[in-house]
């Protein structure tokens, strides 16, 4: 097969709703300095016209996908990455409306692509960008530590991974972290969209996004098709991504995942992102056994106990419904959580 590697062949999709055309213009403009060919904006209720704006102010480098009201983001990438393929799309790169691929971002990963499909399939193979917020990916350890992407996991949580969590709190373990050499490519598991390049041919092979996951985890159950069927997902730490705005459950912001959850905004992010976890961790890579339920007692209790203390119970007895439903596989938009 024949392959232009080439920028202009790049076609981005990104999914926005809501006023947020300040956070989508910066990364419109971000895209359009890197040489990509082609956007799709999908128009998840915007409060902007985007369908009139952005044609008007790109000319045919921009489409425009609208839905009728916010869907949420696993309809809204669906929809997009549907119109990329209906378009003949060869490379897509999905990027969240508040990303903003720094120079040379896109080039980098295009030459990291060329070099892995060498030894792996184009259907099976996708690249990353390193969020620039989340430097630890790109370490020689991640963050989340040995065990928190296992089957056995609860929310990213492990007993096992307690030990190398507390050390790096100590002043012995903050400097070991900052030592640590940056890996130009990292093989990872899951993935965000925020950055993710891959042949078209990933599409016809493992398919959309999962509708029924609304919002939240839809990017890393998307992405865990590849590396489940033997695949790739590779980071690339010298094609940095910017987040405009901050996560809304940051632990910079709350001081741990726990803080986050508990004091993160909105009860509807917090309903479906922890739904949409236990799904994927219990369901999806049926991690049931004994070390999973002991992950997800201790969790719980741990949870439990800074939600007494911080006067968050409510919030706490949130995250309990939102773990059964996803047990239980309740899925697609709750009556309790509409989208805004």
């Amino acid at each position: 097969m024949n392959l232009s590697y080439g920028a202009d062949h790049v076609t981005v999709v990104t999914v926005t709703y809501g006023d947020r055309a300040h956070l989508l213009d910066q990364m419109l403009r971000a895209s359009m300095a890197e040489g990509v060919g082609h956007v799709i904006v999908v128009d998840n209720g915007a409060a902007d016209d985007l369908a009139t704006r952005l044609p008007r102010e790109h000319g045919d480098r921009v489409s425009v996908v609208t839905l009728p009201s916010n869907q949420g983001s696993a309809p809204g990438f669906a929809a997009g990455l549907a119109e990329a393929r209906r378009r003949g799309a060869c490379w897509v790169l999905m990027l969240d409306d508040d990303n903003r691929l720094r120079p040379g971002a896109l080039r980098r990963l295009l030459l990291r692509h060329e070099h892995e499909a060498a030894r792996v399939p184009l259907d099976q193979l996708a690249v990353v960008a390193y969020r620039t917020r989340h430097l630890d990916q790109a370490r020689a350890i991640p963050s989340i530590g040995m065990y928190g992407g296992s089957a056995t996991s609860c929310l990213g949580f492990h007993v096992g991974d307690l030990p190398m969590k507390v050390f790096r709190r100590t002043p012995w373990g903050r400097r070991w972290e900052r030592s640590r050499a940056v890996r130009p490519a990292v093989r990872i598991a899951t993935a965000p969209y925020s950055g993710m390049l891959f042949h078209v041919s990933v599409l016809q092979r493992h398919g959309l996004p999962r509708a029924d996951y609304v919002l939240y985890m839809d990017d890393i159950e998307f992405s865990s098709r590849l590396t489940r069927a033997g695949g790739a997902l590779i980071l690339v730490s010298d094609a940095p991504v910017d987040d405009v705005e901050e996560s809304w459950h940051s632990e910079q912001d709350h001081g741990s995942a726990f803080g986050g959850l508990l004091h993160g905004a909105g009860d509807f992010r917090v309903y479906y992102h922890v739904r949409n976890c236990r799904h994927f961790e219990s369901v999806e890579r049926q991690g049931a056994g004994w070390l999973r339920r002991l992950n997800e007692r201790v969790f719980m209790a741990i949870l439990h106990h800074q939600a007494v203390r911080s006067g968050r119970i409510e919030r706490f007895e949130l995250i309990r419904q939102a773990m059964a439903d996803g047990a239980a596989a309740r899925l697609g938009v709750s009556t309790r959580f509409p989208l805004p």
